[in-house]
C-alpha cells in the first residue's frame, strides 16, 4: 500500500516541480519568478508531508536508515532559512537568526534527517505564532578533538504549551490543545517523527515552554568534525531569494547520444524530455515495458531510464527481459530505475535486480544530467563555453518565437471547430512544434484503425488482460494528440481492467469505442492532418470501414429504440460525411432523419433495418 501510494501521489508532484523548473529557466520577470519559487517551495513541502507518512511507517517497522555523510553547516542553515523565512514574512512575523561564528564549517552526520527535524520545528513555530517572532539559534559545544554537540534551537513568541500537555507532544497523530488549534493544518506526525529520528541519531529534543508566551525546541546531536575551520559570520544568510536565482546551464551536450525513457505516465515522459532538451541528447520514449522491448530490438541506446511501477510488465520484469536477449547490447546497456517509491532500501533493491543506478522522483535536472553523463561515452560529450552557450540560446529563443507564431497561424487556419481534439494540448506534448504534432497525429490515425479493431476483438473474446494493455496504450497516445476525453475514458477502462471489474468494462466499452471512432473521423476530416486521404472522393466524402459502419448503426438503432432524438441526430450528421461502396450515406439516411424529426421513431427504425440488410449484403 505504501509503495503504491508513494508512487501515485509523487507522480503529480513530479510534474509540478518539473514543469515549474522549466518556467524558472525561461526569461521571466521577477514577479513571475517569485511565484514560481513559491510553487517550488510549496511543492517540496507537500512532498515532505508525504514523506512524514512514509517515515512513520519505516520507523515503526524498524526499517528507517540513518545515512551519514559530510555536509556543510552553512549550507544546511542557509537552506533552512530560505525555506522558512517567507512563511514567517507572510504572517508578518520577524524571523531572527543567531548563529555562532565558531561552528565547524563541515561535519559528518545525516544532514537530511537533521534538516527534516529542524524544518518541522520551524514550521510548527510559524504555524502556532500569530504575532512576534521566530528565532533560529545554532551553536556548538566541544565534546573532544573529533566531536562536537551541535545545538540548534527554534524559539517563538506563540501560544505556548501547557505543562500537562508536554508529555503528549511526541505522540503520533496527537495535537495538544485541539479545540484552540483545530483550524491549524497538520497531521500531528511531525514532532513524533522528529523525536524518534533524533533518538536514532543518538540525540534528543528538549522542550521549554510557557503557556501563552512562547516555546523553545532544542535539538542536541553529537557530530563528527570533518573541517574545524569556523563557519564565520552569516549575516547575509537571509539574502538568498528569487532575485538571486541562477540561470540554468546544462552541464554538457551530447547530440549524438541516444536515450530511451520508459514510463506509462505521459506527463512524466514530457517532463523528462523537457528536462533533457538543453543537453541536445536524442530522447525517445516508450509508454510500457513491451514497447521498450520492441524499441531496443530495433535501435541502440546509450542509456535507458525505466519507470518501476507500470501496468502489465513492470520495470524490473522489463529489465530482466532485456538481459535475457543475446548480444552485447542487451547485456551491457545501462538501465536506470526511475521511480517515485520512497520505501527504505529502494536503491539497494534496484541495484540487486540489475539496474545500474537509481533516480528518485520528483526528478531534479542536475541529478538526471549527472546520472546520464556517467553512461554516455566521453567522445560523444561536448562541453560548451559560456559564449557558445549564450549564442545558441539566443538562436533557440528566436526559433521558439517563430514556432509559437507558426502555431498561432496554423490554428487560425482551421476551417471548423475541433470538439474532440484539443490541438494546442497536442502541440504542447510535441514540444511546441506544430510540424511535429502533425507527424504524431498522422501516425496515430494510421495505426488507430487497426488498433481499434484489435480492442474490439479482445473485448468480444473476453481477453481482459490484453484489452487492459491496449486501452492503457490508448490512454497515453490519445492524450498525446490532445484527445483528452478519449484518454480519460481509456484510463477508466484500464482501471476497471486492472480491478477485474467486468461489469464496468461491459457497460462502458461501447462509449469508449464510439469516442475512439469519432476521434479518428475528426482526424480524417481535417485536410491539414490527412491531406492525401486515399478514401476521399471528389466531393470530400470519406470511405468508411464496414466494421465502423456496423458499430455506428448499432448505436443509431439503440437511440431509435429509446426515442432519443438528441442522440439520433448527431450520429446521422456524423455518418453523412461518409461513403460506403461508393455511395453517399447522407442520401440514404435523410429519410430516417425526416421520420425522427416527425417523431416517427418506429418508422425510422424500420427504414434503418432495411438499410442495414442492404449494406450488410453488399
Amino acid at each position: 500500500f505504501l509503495a503504491n501510494m508513494s508512487h501515485e501521489i509523487r507522480t503529480p508532484i513530479n510534474t509540478i516541480i518539473g514543469l515549474n523548473e522549466m518556467n524558472l529557466r525561461d526569461n521571466i520577470n521577477d514577479e513571475v519568478a517569485e511565484n514560481c519559487v513559491n510553487i517550488q517551495r510549496a511543492s517540496k513541502m507537500l512532498l515532505s508531508l508525504i514523506n512524514d507518512i512514509l517515515d512513520l511507517s519505516k520507523i515503526e517497522s524498524g526499517k528507517m536508515e540513518i545515512v551519514k555523510r559530510q555536509y556543510e553547516t552553512g549550507a544546511l542553515l542557509s537552506e533552512l532559512v530560505n525555506i522558512n523565512w517567507v512563511r514567517a514574512y507572510d504572517k508578518k512575523l520577524e524571523f531572527k537568526l543567531d548563529v555562532s561564528p565558531d561552528i565547524p564549517s563541515m561535519l559528518y552526520g545525516d544532514d537530511i534527517r537533521i534538516k527534516q527535524i529542524l524544518t518541522n520545528m520551524l514550521t510548527n513555530a510559524i504555524k502556532y505564532t500569530h504575532k512576534g517572532s521566530v528565532t533560529l539559534q545554532a551553536k556548538c559545544q566541544q565534546v573532544d578533538k573529533e566531536h562536537v554537540n551541535l545545538v540548534i534551537s527554534v524559539s517563538d513568541t506563540g501560544i505556548g504549551i501547557r505543562k500537562e500537555d508536554i508529555k503528549y507532544l511526541f505522540m503520533s497523530f496527537k495535537r495538544v490543545d485541539e479545540k484552540k488549534n483545530g483550524a491549524i493544518e497538520g497531521t500531528g506526525l511531525g514532532l513524533a517523527i522528529s523525536h524518534q529520528l533524533a533518538g536514532l541519531m543518538g540525540g534528543e529534543i528538549q522542550v521549554d515552554s510557557v503557556y501563552q508566551r512562547g516555546t523553545t525546541f532544542t535539538l542536541v546531536l553529537e557530530q563528527e568534525i570533518v573541517d574545524k575551520s569556523p563557519i564565520g559570520p552569516v549575516k547575509d544568510i537571509m539574502k538568498g531569494s528569487f532575485h538571486d536565482r541562477k540561470e540554468y546551464k546544462q552541464s554538457f551536450e551530447a547530440p549524438e547520444a541516444r536515450v530511451l525513457v520508459v514510463d506509462d505516465n505521459e506527463m512524466n515522459l514530457m517532463v523528462a524530455v523537457k528536462l533533457l532538451r538543453a543537453t541536445k541528447v536524442q530522447v525517445e520514449t516508450a509508454s510500457d515495458g513491451q514497447e521498450c522491448l520492441d524499441m531496443t530490438r530495433k535501435k541502440y541506446y546509450h542509456a535507458i531510464f525505466m519507470d518501476h511501477m507500470m501496468p502489465g510488465m513492470d520495470g524490473v520484469e522489463t529489465l530482466h527481459h532485456i538481459r535475457e536477449k543475446n548480444g552485447k547490447f542487451f547485456q551491457k546497456v545501462p538501465v536506470v530505475a526511475l521511480t517515485a517509491n520512497a520505501i527504505g532500501g529502494a536503491r539497494e533493491m534496484f541495484l540487486s535486480e540489475g539496474f545500474q543506478d537509481f533516480v528518485a522522483k520528483p526528478v531534479e535536472v542536475s541529478t538526471l544530467e549527472r546520472v546520464l553523463k556517467k553512461f554516455i561515452p566521453e567522445e560523444r560529450i561536448i562541453i560548451k563555453t559560456a559564449e557558445e552557450t549564450e549564442a545558441e540560446e539566443e538562436i533557440y529563443r528566436n526559433s521558439a518565437a517563430i514556432n509559437s507564431n507558426s502555431v498561432t497561424s496554423n490554428n487560425n487556419r482551421k476551417d471548423r471547430q475541433q470538439n474532440l481534439i484539443d490541438i494546442q494540448t497536442g502541440i504542447n506534448y510535441s514540444g511546441g512544434v506544430y510540424e511535429d504534432y502533425i507527424d504524431v497525429i498522422r501516425l496515430y490515425y494510421k495505426s488507430g484503425l487497426e488498433k481499434r479493431q484489435q480492442i474490439q476483438e479482445l473485448f468480444e473474446a473476453g481477453e481482459w488482460n490484453g484489452y487492459t494493455i491496449m486501452v492503457h496504450a490508448l490512454k497515453s497516445t490519445s492524450l498525446g494528440i490532445g484527445a483528452k476525453e478519449l484518454s480519460e475514458m481509456a484510463k477508466e477502462q484500464e482501471k476497471a481492467g486492472k480491478e477485474n471489474n467486468t461489469e464496468y468494462l461491459l457497460e462502458n466499452h461501447e462509449k469508449l469505442m464510439d469516442a475512439y471512432g469519432r476521434v479518428l473521423d475528426e482526424i480524417a476530416s481535417n485536410k491539414e492532418f490527412i491531406p492525401d486521404n486515399a478514401g476521399s472522393s471528389d466531393n470530400g466524402l470519406i470511405a468508411i470501414e464496414k466494421d465502423l459502419l456496423v458499430e455506428r448503426l448499432d448505436g443509431l438503432a439503440r437511440a431509435l429504440d429509446t426515442f432519443e432524438e438528441d442522440a439520433v441526430i448527431p450520429v446521422i450528421n456524423e455518418l453523412s460525411q461518409y461513403l460506403y461502396n461508393g455511395e453517399s450515406l447522407k442520401e440514404k439516411l435523410e429519410e430516417i432523419l425526416g421520420l425522427v424529426q416527425s417523431f416517427d421513431f418506429c418508422g425510422a427504425a424500420e427504414v434503418l433495418e432495411k438499410l442495414r440488410k442492404e449494406w450488410e449484403d453488399a
